[in-house]
């Protein structure tokens, strides 16, 4: 294992991944350079959110940035903080989430840690409510891998809760909060939080 084993994150077993290289929603990058090319109806809260799900997994950082509203929050589990040293407050803005998905899905990044190979990610949804500003809350949980090489990466089996809000007749994310590891019959993949695997590419 190379020096990623190093990392806090909790590294993939190799089994894993030639496991998880057999699923599907292991794609290249669609053509395109907005949200609504990915083929979702984004007036429907939960195209909206399918739709970050494939701008994720497909690595489209223009569809991703289409998709967030200018005031975009994401909130980490508390238990993360220490991952975030450079996080003001308990969130991270639109511009630090741009600037964390473009090192992601760059092919050539140098930083820690070794750039982004393939990313695999479902997003099932467990409910859905309007809250007090009248605005749709979504409940997912997520799981997928963030894989850095043939026999290295990440795995998250999270639940994340997500605000929208409506923006020129579309829905746009306005917050997403991670709720913690999701609790069912299959347990999580590992101890790392999808915020954490994020926050490694700052």
């Amino acid at each position: 294992m190379n020096s990623l084993s190093r990392h806090p994150l909790l590294v993939l077993s190799a089994a894993l991944i030639a496991i998880a290289a057999g699923c599907d929603g292991l794609h290249a990058p669609v053509p395109g350079d907005a949200a609504h090319e990915l083929g979702f109806n984004l007036t429907i809260p939960s195209e909206a959110v399918q739709a970050w799900a494939a701008a994720f997994e497909q690595k489209d950082f223009f569809a991703y940035e289409a998709l967030l509203a200018d005031e975009f929050e994401f909130y980490p589990r508390n238990e993360d903080a220490i991952d975030f040293p450079w996080m003001t407050g308990d969130s991270w803005n639109r511009a630090v989430e741009l600037e964390i998905l473009s090192n992601m899905f760059d092919p050539n990044f140098s930083g820690y840690l070794p750039p982004v190979t393939q990313i695999s990610l479902t997003a099932t949804q467990e409910s859905q409510q309007t809250n007090s500003q009248g605005r749709p809350e979504l409940i997912h949980q997520l799981v997928g891998q963030v894989l850095v090489g043939p026999v290295d990466g990440f795995g998250f089996d999270t639940r994340l809760k997500t605000e929208l809000v409506l923006v020129g007749g579309k829905y746009e994310i306005l917050r997403m909060t991670e709720l913690g590891a999701y609790v069912g019959v299959t347990p999580p993949f590992d101890e790392s939080g999808f915020g954490s695997i994020k926050g490694a590419y700052r």
